[in-house]
């Protein structure tokens, strides 16, 4: 049997003032896929760990946000302005994140602010 990774859908984000409270998700995106308001966001790189619930809201201009949820994400990582998140749907409303950093490297979670070893989903 050959493995396959089936392809998922994905998209970065560049961190901006704008985006410690909200972060807006490209219209493109989701482009006809069924997503629930509430989302849960957990590193690419850990099967298992934490995660986070994050609701996502439309805006007056029609946008996606993550938002409700958003800041306490925020605040669990070092982030700067300028870093990057690439984001992965699994479907089911799951997404996978890793950070990169100005550098374009990923950015080390040594001093991630949450319990990564927190497997409550």
């Amino acid at each position: 049997m050959v493995y396959q990774e089936i392809d998922r859908p994905s998209f970065v984000a560049k961190i901006t003032p704008d985006s410690t409270h909200q972060l807006k998700i490209p219209r493109n995106f989701f482009n006809g896929m069924a997503v629930s308001a509430e989302t849960i966001l957990r590193r690419n790189s850990r099967r298992s760990g934490r995660c986070w619930i994050v609701k996502m809201v439309t805006n007056d201009e029609g946008d996606l946000m993550f938002q409700e949820g958003w800041d306490e994400f925020v605040e669990d990582y070092p982030l700067e302005l300028g870093d990057y998140f690439y984001f992965k749907y699994h479907g089911n409303s799951k997404f996978g994140f890793t950070v990169f950093g100005t550098d374009g490297c990923e950015k080390e979670m040594g001093t991630f602010n949450g319990n990564e070893n927190d497997d409550s989903d």
